[in-house]
């Protein structure tokens, strides 16, 4: 009897083993496939090659500063031992992080992914251009993650002069390396680079750091930085440096101190200001395009106010106005009046943005008279754009309509994917 007691608590005991080991093994996670993507922060960024031969991209700032984030150089790790289960692994190395905008790899319970810069600097102790970081831990019931790459490293130094008489602008450094770098300032307007010609220069450093100001005149000065590792990089902004022209001192204040904010959306392609009869309903933050909508039968949009001077032909603009149909609830064609003028003659033609796009119409005749713009150009290139007036605005042309007195555009919506006029 005891036999048998002692026999079924051992089978019990082995059933009861085999259980718990099944259960165990029903908690290891699967591999999973994620799918990843790289945020760069300010994404309306222009690539280039620097001199220095690095490729580099292009953002602009909220004060209108240029940041050139080094782009080649780095690698990815997945991080998947983080709870006992995977293994740690570089996925990739010595990558370009524009062309590897989207990856996937594959994980086994929790796993983080860092992107890092591993290449060689073309200098120490300051630089024209700034790496970035990014690291984020994966959402597995998604299975996708992004990672945004972020400057946690680089202060941008800078200043301006106008006596460059005075400063010399080669001798002039941080940590011994030139600021020579001289940049324009400029803002983004309506898709468009507007600068005001206030250059400036700049360096980035990533610790405590001496600047040094020197004069043709052989006066110097020099200015200690002090990095406080807490805070986010920011711009150490020196303000315009002068000469005594009578002492040849270095007049300098003390640098302020301004978080970097890189615009991380694309200007829109245009504001409600620019609208007359209806109004802009959503924006697209990633490419600035803009849904609008009629308020009004009559809707009219102005691509440019006040640029239009009468002093420059058809073919010295590029015409960049691209629309798409959303919803109509009145059948219409949207057009462009553009208003020309050669002499004493005056002339007014329409061309057409959406149905027959391309085609441009004689508006005293109504008759289309070019199948394309580029044969309208051939005729008409040469003519006068007019600096017209129109519903309160001046110096405007190329005239958007949406809706007239002949076509009701009250409900209606388009997609408004480019809307400028240029000058070539």
């Amino acid at each position: 009897m005891n036999f048998y007691k002692t026999g079924a608590a051992i089978l019990l005991s082995t059933a009861l083993f085999a259980c718990d080991s099944d259960n165990d093994d029903s908690h290891v996670p699967e591999v999973v496939t994620i799918t990843a993507e790289l945020g760069l922060t300010g994404s309306n960024g222009i690539s280039s090659t620097s001199t220095q031969g690095y490729p580099a991209t292009e953002f602009r700032d909220s004060s209108g500063y240029a940041h050139f984030l080094r782009t080649d150089a780095y690698k990815v790790e997945i991080i998947d031992s983080i709870d006992g289960y995977g293994e740690d692994y570089v996925l990739a190395d010595g990558i370009d992080i524009t062309t590897f905008e989207q990856f996937e790899f594959q994980a086994q319970g929790d796993a983080i992914v860092k992107v890092s810069f591993i290449g060689e600097h073309t200098n120490e102790g300051a630089y024209k251009y700034y790496t970035a970081h990014g690291e984020q831990a994966i959402d597995r019931e998604k299975q996708s993650v992004r990672i945004e790459m972020e400057n946690k490293d680089y202060n941008f130094v800078v200043f301006r002069t106008e006596d460059t008489e005075s400063l010399s602008l080669l001798e002039t450094n941080v940590n011994k390396v030139t600021i020579g770098a001289v940049r324009e300032t400029c803002m983004m307007e309506k898709g468009k680079e507007v600068c005001n010609h206030d250059p400036y220069s700049y360096n980035y450093i990533t610790e405590d750091s001496i600047a040094e100001f020197v004069s043709y005149a052989g006066e110097s000065f020099t200015k200690e930085l002090i990095i406080d590792a807490t805070n986010a990089p920011g711009i150490i902004d020196f303000g315009t440096i002068t000469i005594n022209g009578e002492s040849g001192t270095i007049v300098i204040k003390e640098p302020s101190f301004d978080p970097i904010n890189l615009d991380p959306n694309v200007p829109a392609v245009l504001t409600n200001s620019d609208l007359t009869g209806g109004s802009i309903t959503s924006t697209n933050l990633d490419s600035g395009e803009v849904i609008v909508k009629g308020d009004k039968a009559e809707f009219w949009g102005y691509p440019e106010t006040l640029f239009f001077k009468g002093d420059k032909a058809l073919n010295d603009y590029n015409v960049n106005i691209e629309i798409n149909e959303i919803e109509l609830f009145e059948k219409n064609n949207v057009f462009a009046n553009i208003y020309i003028e050669k002499g004493t003659e005056k002339k007014a033609f329409s061309l057409q943005l959406t149905g027959n796009v391309g085609e441009v119409t004689n508006n005293e005749t109504n008759n289309v008279e070019f199948a394309t713009y580029s044969e309208f150009l051939l005729a008409y290139g040469d003519w006068i754009v007019t600096s017209k007036a129109d519903a309160g605005r001046i110096q405007t042309n190329f005239i958007v309509r949406f809706g007239d007195s002949n076509q009701d555009a009250t409900a209606s919506s388009w997609l408004i994917k480019r809307f400028s006029i240029t000058e070539k």
